[in-house]
This record gives structure tokens, sequence and C-alpha cells, in this order.
């Protein structure tokens, strides 16, 4: 079977999985109010230590940026600048002064002459894209190596493209602040899983994504896929491998640490087990988005350095720029992965305000899952009317998520909510007129 991708629309956030033969190979998730990429007019509110703190959106902390050589701002200053990586916890998002705009094909990037060409090209491929390429005209690109299958006109048109979107953005006044432009998040979705070739599934009609089919059916399009669980999965601390292993992760706001623990395993080859532990590590690390700094603790053996060119090769395949160092006596791996993006796990989950340590799901996300939950029952056995008994705190947000998640249901039926002290939730199918008029009955 191919690989296809399917594009989810859940009411705060996208969700896109790339999937084949009933497997996930590849994950994306962004809130609509994701900012990387976006550029602002913002103004300086403090500089220090070689550092600007500036204000460039009312609804978000302070962005932080470098002053690089020759660079001179002060407090007032209005200033264009770029997020380069979202806010994460109490910091605020990294901001750069140069423009960078993304293509599948090509990088635009401000301040750079000619073409430069993706480390993953060797010369001759790079000598036959060159053949492709429109004269540069004092600009500059980062040719990316998805430009080896397209063709000349694919090429020269994102060009073009990314010229325009630069001019625009040259040409606005710097004098208030302002976001002068926004990428398109379906556009950003389908670039980030290389996905334009690919048969797209989703499951809103309005999409900005040529060529996508609709699926309109009742169940949500994970369920009718099957891809619930391996989803969920992504949430769990503990990761079993074949072998009978298991790596455990932790994330914290510093690090993440993944340790690979083999008391479990049916047999001791360590160096197997190894391996098998790298690839998964690998394939979790992109599938979850966990970037900063992961410390990886092996199990001790002899054949350390194989593991180590080993991980080497699995990383050439990511589609984020990391560094990796070895600390071979104690068979630690530690990665220094590029962040933009927010891990999928901070979107749906909140940090437990009683251990700080582990967490809980948001209301929003809990509200999501009980939506869901009636869908596949209508699925499996359509009813005229239900009655959700939420908890007092979820209450308000379960009535904005049944009106965004519960449109799939025919007209007719008739979804009603009350509140109940205990519980998170209990659904109850109502066939009888009487049981129906209790509870609030929800507008859709």
């Amino acid at each position: 079977m191919s690989a296809k991708v399917l594009i989810t629309c859940q009411k705060d956030y996208i969700m896109a999985i790339k999937m084949e033969n009933g497997e996930i190979i590849d994950f994306f998730a962004l809130p609509y109010d994701d900012a990387v990429n976006n550029v602002y007019i913002g103004k300086v509110e403090n500089v220090r230590n070689k550092q600007c703190f500036v204000r460039y959106d009312a609804d978000r902390k302070n962005g932080i940026l470098e002053i690089k050589k020759n660079a001179s701002y002060k407090s007032g200053d209005y200033i264009r600048c770029q997020v380069k990586r979202e806010e994460q916890g109490e910091k605020g998002a990294v901001l750069g002064a140069k423009i960078t705009l993304p293509g599948r094909y090509a990088i635009f990037v401000e301040g750079i002459e000619g073409y430069k060409f993706s480390n993953k090209l060797d010369k001759r491929q790079r000598a036959e894209i060159m053949q492709k390429l429109p004269p540069p005209n004092g600009r500059g690109y980062i040719i990316k190596s998805a430009a080896m299958q397209a063709d000349e006109a694919a090429i020269r048109e994102e060009i073009n493209c990314l010229n325009e979107k630069y001019e625009k953005i040259n040409s606005v006044d710097c004098s208030r602040i302002k976001c002068i432009y926004k990428e398109d998040i379906f556009e950003k979705t389908i670039r980030e899983l290389s996905a334009s070739d690919l048969e797209i599934i989703a499951d809103k009609k309005d999409i900005n994504i040529k060529g996508a089919d609709y699926y309109d059916g009742i169940k949500p399009l994970i369920d009718y896929y099957g891809l619930r669980g391996q989803i969920l999965a992504l949430f769990e601390r503990k990761v079993k491998l074949k072998s009978g292993a298991e790596l455990v992760i932790e994330e914290t706001e510093a690090m993440t640490v993944i340790d690979v623990n083999a008391k479990a395993c049916a047999y001791g080859n360590h160096f197997a087990i190894n391996l098998e532990a790298a690839a998964e590590i690998i394939r979790q690390i992109n599938l979850r988005n966990i970037g900063g700094f992961i410390l990886i603790d092996f199990i001790t053996h002899k054949k350390f350095k194989e593991l180590y060119n080993q991980i080497k090769i699995l990383l050439k395949n990511d589609k984020e720029k990391s560094q990796m160092k070895a600390i071979e006596e104690y068979s630690i791996i530690a990665i220094n992965r590029k962040k933009r993006y927010n891990t999928f796990s901070a979107l749906l989950y909140d940090k437990c305000g009683l251990c700080h340590a582990g967490k809980t799901e948001k209301k929003a996300y809990k509200c999501q899952k009980i939506c869901e939950e009636i869908l596949n029952i209508y699925a499996e056995k359509p009813f005229k009317n239900i009655l959700a008994t939420v908890s007092d705190t979820l209450y308000d947000e379960f009535i904005a998520s049944a009106q965004f998640y519960l449109k799939r249901l025919p007209k007719k039926v008739k979804i009603y909510a009350e509140t109940s002290a205990c519980a998170d939730y209990v659904l109850s199918v109502l066939d009888d007129k009487k049981e129906s008029e209790r509870g609030v009955l929800i507008g859709r």
C-alpha cells in the first residue's frame, strides 16, 4: 500500500499523519496560532547581554533577538523580526533579524547572494540542479535535496513565489507593532511532511491544499484508519521493543533523557538490543518532535563505536539538524537537535500542578476525546439523543467543543449537556423523550 497523508483539523490545532501499511511513519501537529516563520514589526523593550527583548505580539511573551556583529539596537526601536523558534514554557520565542522563507525545493535567505546547496546533494547532483535554476539576480537561496526530483518549471515557479513574498515583506514600513507575514499552516504542514506528491485525505472541506480528498464520515479520521492507539502511544513514558527491552523517555524543560532498559529482555546480545533501540529512539524523536538536548543511556558493551556510527547514519534522514557526541566510558550518546516547534505533548497536556513532574490533560483535549467518543458511539449504533454529564470544570469547554466536533452528526440528533460535581464525564444514550428533557440542548 502506498503512503498517504491524513490531515485532521481539530478545534485548536491541525494534526497531520503520514502512514504506510497501517503504520505511522511521520507525524506533525501545530496550533493554529503557531508563529514559526511569521514576520513581525516589533518594538525593542530592553537590551541586555548582547540580546534584545522585543515586544512583537500583544498576546505573546517578549521574544529574544541575539545581537549580531555590526548591529546596534536601543530601547524604543521598531525592528523587523522573524520567529525562528516558538516560545516554550516561560521562555519567549527566539527571533531572527534576517528573513528566511522556506519552500519545498528552496529556501530564500536574506543577506546572501547566489545558490547554496543542501549537504545531502553531491557534486554531480548540484551541477544537474543548477541547469534548472533561474539567475539569482542578487538574491540568495539554499537548494534542498527535494529539488532533484522536481522539474525546471516547478523550481522556477517556487523561486518566483518566494521572491514575491519577500518583496511584500520588505515594502512594509517599520512604524508600529504588527504581523506583516503569516505562513499558511496547511502549506507549512505539507512541507514539513514532504507530502506534496502523496495522496492527501482531510476531514475539512475548505482546506488550502491542492488535490486533497475530503473525508465526510462520522468516525474521527484517525479511528477510521485505526491509528488512535499509535497516536496515544506517543504520550507514553515507556516504549516496548520487539526484543523485550524498553525505552524510558523522560522529557523536562531543560533536556530529554532516554534510557535503554533490558531487564525484561529475552536474550542477552546487548549490541543487537542497542541497535534496535537506536532505530526506535530516532523514530520516537522524530514522531514526538523532541528537540534541544537529548541524553541517551545505552546498555554497556564493547562495540560502542559501531553503535555511534549507526546512529549517525540514522540521523542523516532526520528533517531537523543535529549534533552528536559520545561519552564512551558510560555508553552515553548526547544529541543536540534543532528545536523549532513545541512537542505534540505540549499541545494537549499541562504540567501537573501538584507534583510539577507529571502531566495532566488540558480541558480542551479532554472535551475533544468526549466528543470523539460520541462520534464513535453513533458510528457503531446510531441514536436519537445523547446526554453528556460533565464535571463543572469541563462544562463550558465541552459546550464549545461539542459545537465544533459534533457537526458531523445528522441535524436530527440531539445532544444534551448537564454538570456534575464529581466524575469527569458520563455519556448516556437517551431514546425516551422524558429523559431527553435533562440538561441543556446544545445548538450546532
